[in-house]
């Protein structure tokens, strides 16, 4: 299995990829995806925001898609649901999910050239204010939701924060990184490691708040990420699923830590037998130097997922969906140091669960890495089985109707 050769940054990367005509056929998706890392009181945090353009998997859209009965009220066509997804993490034992769409298509907008600018509404905001600076705005209202506990809570998040381009940008080539034929998945990475400035933060579970706005002097931001995806038409179509991460390195005399980034996904005809398409292994220096991929290892794949299991009954939205247990990121660095990961994804650092996808914040077990890193490093990761939205009745419609007969196709 190879490792994707990386290309440079283009500036089309940064800018929207929409098309002219972006009718309910076409299903065209677009997302810009970021993440943010502190210490607060002592405790890890993690904030993850996605402006979509329009959210290709928003569960009505695909019921609508699948033309289940309870849904057919709802619209196909992507401007319906442009919104602003977000996820905050505490300790990693402290979910809090939001989702907020903007339902007319006046409310969205985004550039094609010149300055970046993404703005959601009144939901979220990216956009440049200056040499290689980025601004993020987030605001908006949604639901705690306790993955085990099924329970749900009014929340608001609002967030203020700039990014700094620290370790330069990277693209495989054409900025492509699965190949599914009608379909194909892009993915650029302009900031893969990049110094972050809150300005504000506020974070509210009905009247108590996680976060209050008077905490910004006691938080320290120790890390951050921007990606941006795109494709053209429903991604069950072609693509099978994908695995995504981040696994934090410390590194001696480095304020900023190394980022160990991956991406390998199937399209339809390799899954489920198939290796994975010359996944992404890119190491993103703290240091400031560009980003590079790793070179193999010779005794082991770069991208290794193993143990292949159902997920539990709870939640029951998401019953019977395959995923991996683990998942192992090797290679070399260019000075010959070994670098092994091995993560596990288990139901206690699970964060978000779709009949579709799963992600999980786990800490990563260091098997080999530079001198002086941790026994356990901090990581994100995430996994998406597309093609479980193939079958004509799943299973999990069950969940919203009893009267469904169910004819899936095997899973």
């Amino acid at each position: 299995m190879p490792v994707r050769p990386l290309a440079p940054l283009r500036l089309s990367d940064w800018h929207g990829h929409l098309p002219a005509s972006n009718s309910a056929a076409r299903d065209f998706w677009e997302w810009w995806y970021f993440e943010i890392d502190f210490d607060y009181r002592g405790d890890p945090w993690k904030i993850i925001t996605v402006l979509h353009f329009p959210h290709a998997v928003d569960p009505r859209r695909v019921l609508s898609r699948l033309g289940y009965k309870d849904f057919d009220k709802y619209p196909r066509h992507g401007r319906f649901y442009a919104g602003v997804t977000s996820y905050v993490v505490c300790d990693r034992t402290n979910e809090a999910l939001l989702i907020t769409r903007a339902h007319l298509d006046d409310l969205a907008s985004v550039t094609k050239r010149g300055d970046l600018d993404v703005r959601i509404g009144n939901l979220g905001r990216f956009r440049r204010i200056g040499t290689d600076r980025y601004r993020l705005t987030v605001a908006h209202d949604g639901v705690e939701r306790d993955v085990l506990a099924s329970e749900n809570r009014s929340l608001r998040l609002e967030l203020d924060a700039v990014f700094t381009v620290h370790t330069p940008g990277f693209r495989p080539k054409d900025a492509l990184i699965i190949d599914g034929g009608a379909q194909k998945v892009h993915w650029a990475c302009p900031m893969p490691n990049p110094r972050v400035e809150l300005r504000h933060l506020m974070v509210r579970e009905g009247s108590a708040h996680h976060v209050p706005p008077t905490a910004l002097p006691k938080i320290r931001v120790t890390g951050g990420y921007h990606d941006h995806q795109w494709g053209d038409g429903p991604l069950e179509r072609h693509i099978a699923d994908w695995s995504w991460g981040r696994i934090t390195i410390p590194r001696a005399g480095q304020d900023v830590p190394d980022r160990l980034i991956f991406f390998g996904g199937r399209n339809i005809s390799e899954f489920p037998r198939g290796a994975l398409q010359d996944p992404a292994v890119v190491l993103a220096r703290g240091d400031g130097t560009a980003s590079y991929a790793l070179d193999p290892d010779g005794s082991r794949p770069p991208l290794r997922l193993t143990k292949r299991r159902r997920w539990p009954a709870r939640p029951l939205l998401a019953q019977g969906i395959h995923y991996y247990r683990t998942l192992e990121v090797a290679g070399r660095d260019l000075d010959g140091t070994r670098l092994h990961y091995r993560i596990t994804h288990r139901a206690s650092n699970n964060v978000d669960t779709w009949p579709f996808y799963l992600r999980f914040v786990p800490e990563a077990e260091t098997l080999a890495g530079p001198p002086g890193c941790p026994d356990r490093v901090d990581a994100v990761s995430e996994y998406a089985r597309w093609s479980r939205l193939r079958m004509q009745k799943p299973k999990w419609l069950l969940a919203q109707s009893d009267t469904v007969n169910v004819e899936a196709t095997p899973s």
